[in-house]
């Protein structure tokens, strides 16, 4: 085994060894001739699949199957079903009993009686004198961090209310609570808005970055393109048929984030050819931060189940977005005709079939087909 990989810091990885030390220490000593294990699913393992981006999740999954390979840990995975990832078919994770040892060692815990929930659930009750507001989520939700103790970790979180009248970041905040680290506060917004005693938390997240190119005398709609290159091809006149539109990028699902229609939560950045149209980029941020005027929006993406469920989850912020037909329609021929590729041929095996995404051409035409060939086209190829 290696002494310390660095992919040991990893959150996703955190969590699921002191989840596996946790079981094993409330085991009582005729019990520990099991090993402790649990099934992989959104449930036991929120933290694997809550994540941006599918690709976040599969370079997490691989970091599992990396301390497979270590020793540290026996999978044994599910029946495979065509289209899904082997972490999306309830594998079974078991703790190695030869591994126990050595990961006790690096992540500095030795065997207790109680478990280190248990552990991170007294020491903040015993210090919840020290915030000004509330504690319970803190109690639920242990912070955790490699070589550092949970009174090193408490001692550093007192200091929150520092920061809470300075115009930071939560990741800015992070990182100058916990050593440098910018992460460790991602999704726990309500947790320190209760422990400041606010509504809300005073710390922003980072805004989502919208690139825009405006290059018509009047917008006619507004156009989310998902991939960077066939943005860039739009904004150059390669396609016509977007000539009249206002065309955005953002990258995969950020374009669907729930700060993006709110001022402070998306940042905006113009081509060159839309500063000359002030008028129109005054239109465009009126629309996307007032909902006024009205403008019909649309999606293009790959042709494949995640650009499906981009699309379903832009519906949220945009409930009247529908898939640009122009841009799709060619895609579809080039699926029907075979000039398509495989999931496996393009990393794609964990992508999950949205099944519905309120889009009627979505839903009738571009879903069904490739469900039928099992095939998918890039954005790219037209």
């Amino acid at each position: 085994m290696n002494e310390s990989p660095p992919w040991l810091s990893h959150h996703v990885i955190q969590c699921i060894l002191h989840k596996l030390l946790d079981m094993t220490d409330k085991m009582s000593i005729e019990q520990r001739t099991r090993l402790p294990s649990f099934r992989v699913n959104a449930k036991t393992l929120p933290e694997l699949f809550n994540t941006e981006t599918v690709g976040e999740t599969e370079y997490a999954w691989e970091l599992i199957t990396e301390m497979e390979r270590q020793g540290w840990i026996t999978l044994k995975r599910g029946k495979s079903r065509l289209g899904y990832a082997d972490y999306e078919n309830n594998p079974l994770l078991r703790l190695e009993k030869t591994a126990e040892p050595h990961i006790r060692k690096l992540l500095g815990r030795t065997t207790n009686s109680i478990s280190q929930a248990q552990q991170w659930r007294k020491l903040v009750i015993e210090r919840a004198n020290f915030f000004p507001g509330q504690t319970d989520l803190l109690a639920e939700q242990a912070i955790k961090v490699p070589g550092k103790s949970t009174d090193d970790i408490l001692n550093r979180l007192e200091t929150l209310i520092d920061f809470k009248d300075k115009a930071l970041y939560l990741r800015e905040v992070s990182a100058r609570l916990f050593w440098g680290l910018s992460k460790l506060l991602d999704n726990r917004s309500d947790m320190i808005a209760e422990l400041l005693g606010q509504e809300s938390c005073p710390f922003l997240e980072k805004p989502v970055t919208l690139h825009v190119h405006i290059a018509v005398d009047e917008i006619s709609g507004v156009l989310f393109i998902e991939n960077e290159t066939t943005f860039e091809a739009a904004c150059r006149g390669r396609f016509s048929h977007t000539n009249q539109l206002a065309l955005v990028y953002a990258s995969g699902f950020k374009a669907s984030a729930k700060r993006l229609r709110q001022f402070a939560g998306s940042s905006l950045y113009y081509s060159t050819a839309s500063l000359t149209r002030s008028s129109l980029v005054a239109q465009f941020e009126n629309w996307l931060y007032q909902f006024n005027p009205p403008l019909p929006v649309l999606f293009w993406g790959d042709l494949d189940f995640a650009g499906m469920q981009i699309l379903k989850s832009l519906r949220e912020r945009f409930p009247n977005i529908q898939a640009y037909a122009p841009g799709y329609a060619p895609m579809l021929e080039m699926l029907k005709k075979g000039m398509s590729h495989a999931a496996e041929m393009a990393n794609k095996r964990g992508q999950i079939d949205p099944e519905m995404t309120g889009c009627e051409y979505a839903d009738i035409q571009l879903l069904p087909a490739i469900r039928k060939y099992q095939e998918f086209v890039d954005q790219e190829a037209i």
